[in-house]
């Protein structure tokens, strides 16, 4: 009975990595999330940003910041052909926006994530 409990819970880690590697961050993972969900995803990234830069090369986004990351992400993939970008691509680019970069001088990077994002589904 040990035995087959052992191989029963070694088949379930491995079966359960497998399932999260295929997991894809992109727009239609983001659209089946909860508002609190993505709320908390974008502060815990911002969490993993402090972790990984110096104090003086980080700025808080603080709460409103936050919400306007999650609603610029929502509007975001609200356009069909941004769907299969992935989810820290399409931050960067709604970053760039609330940072006051023009929809002209984006255009080119959407482009390119865009096009990106066709290359990498075609398998």
């Amino acid at each position: 009975m040990k035995r087959f409990l052992t191989a029963f819970l070694i088949i379930l880690v491995c079966v359960s990595a497998h399932a999260a590697e295929n997991v894809k961050h992109d727009g239609s993972w983001w659209k089946e999330k909860s508002g609190i969900f993505k709320e908390a995803f974008i502060v815990g990234y911002e969490e993993g940003v402090a972790q990984s830069k110096s104090p003086s090369q980080y700025a808080d986004w603080g709460t409103d910041r936050s919400r306007q990351i999650v609603e610029g992400l929502n509007v975001f993939y609200g356009d069909f052909r941004n769907l299969n970008i992935h989810v820290d691509d399409a931050m960067t680019y709604v970053i760039s926006q609330l940072n006051g970069k023009s929809d002209n001088d984006l255009a080119p990077e959407l482009q390119r994530l865009r096009s990106n994002a066709v290359s990498a589904g075609v398998k």
